[in-house]
């Protein structure tokens, strides 16, 4: 599928069960002897998933030599945290755990915590991998474009164009999510296919 902002391709899967095999899923997109994975997530998620995810790289079957560094950052989820302060807080911390630039950055949560990770990720030059939580994050992911970032003048002003190395749907996770703006996620589907077409 292309980025409508960077014409780059990337999978997107959709699957039920896809957060629990999360260290398998982004371990496959690395060919190197050093490993790095950052997860970004919000406290509820950790809390949900973060024991899972562990277990899983625990049991990935490891090639001599090889070497897996994991590291979780916990950021706000809720709209107001969607600005450049965050992601500027973000990237202090990036900085302060010595990420390389072969490290994968995995995005676990809503539209928020997919946006301030994937702006930070794209100003670290590293790759991503969104692991959208709610439907309108896995609309927003799925179909390409732009970390978005509110500013004081109104929302999603500032836009940062990233294509990552894959998208998970963990269908799973919908579940428990509440059905509301139903009305602006038919009009994201919407403008999402519109603007692949053109």
């Amino acid at each position: 599928m292309p980025s409508t902002l960077t014409m780059e391709t990337y999978r997107v899967k959709i699957q039920r069960g896809l957060i629990e095999r999360l260290g398998l899923e982004i371990l496959r997109l690395n060919d190197n002897i050093d490993n790095e994975i950052l997860l970004i997530t919000d406290i509820e998620n950790s809390n949900l998933y973060l024991q899972k995810i562990i277990m899983n790289l625990q049991e990935y079957p490891r090639n001599a030599g090889m070497k897996l560094r994991f590291c979780e950052l916990i950021i706000n989820s809720c709209e107001d945290a969607k600005n450049f302060e965050a992601v500027s807080n973000l990237l202090e911390k990036m900085a302060e755990l010595g990420l390389s630039k072969k490290c994968i950055v995995a995005c676990l949560g809503n539209d928020v915590v997919c946006s301030v990770a994937g702006f930070a990720a794209r100003c670290f030059s590293v790759r991503l991998v969104p692991v959208p939580v709610t439907l309108s994050a896995m609309i927003e992911a799925s179909s390409g474009g732009s970390a978005l970032l509110n500013l004081n003048a109104g929302k999603n002003l500032a836009a940062m164009p990233y294509a990552p190395s894959l998208v998970l749907c963990d269908t799973e996770c919908l579940k428990d999510s509440p059905c509301y703006e139903s009305e602006d996620i038919i009009k994201r589907c919407v403008k999402s296919k519109t603007e692949n077409i053109l």
